[in-house]
């Protein structure tokens, strides 16, 4: 049954594995600039929203049919490569933006005798990635023609 996705990342539980999350932490919030006038109260001035961030923490398990080493290299790609996509929670996205991973921190908490990972918790940082509507291209405008029936030629001497 899939939770939700990131890219193509897909959050399942299913009879094959567990990719879940827990801790989700979603802030959201504004930006202000105070001016402060000689003798008066200050005043804050509204500038706009700040960049959403999100935080969660996914539990990756050899025993819950991941390979927690892949998955691992896979999140690290996404984030050192600046990939953005939509973040989906039951199919429904999580805001109209786009979200990036800033950061990703692994903590290993079980490694065999092999020194292959069997368990490890990944906490992942993301940020929204605004996505702007395209300009409808305009035609050039053509470039203006000269007043005068002459131009300035080599040495500042005037040309018919």
């Amino acid at each position: 049954m899939q939770i939700g996705s990131f890219g193509d990342i897909i959050f399942e539980v299913s009879e094959r594995s567990v990719r879940t999350f827990y801790d989700f932490l979603q802030r959201a919030g504004s930006r202000w600039s105070i001016h402060e006038p000689i003798a008066s109260a200050p005043r804050p001035e509204y500038l706009g929203p700040v960049q959403g961030d999100l935080e969660f923490t996914m539990r990756l398990s050899s025993s819950l049919g991941l390979d927690p080493a892949a998955e691992k290299a896979k999140m690290e790609t996404l984030a050192r490569e600046g990939t953005h996509a939509p973040l989906l929670l039951g199919n429904r996205p999580v805001s109209e933006a786009d979200w990036y991973i800033e950061s990703c921190e692994t903590t290993l908490l079980w490694v065999n005798g092999r020194g292959g990972i069997d368990l490890a918790e990944m906490k992942l940082l993301l940020k929204e990635y605004p996505i702007i509507p395209a300009q409808p291209q305009t035609r050039a405008e053509a470039p203006p023609q000269p007043r005068t029936p002459y131009h300035i030629g080599r040495g500042g001497q005037a040309v018919l």
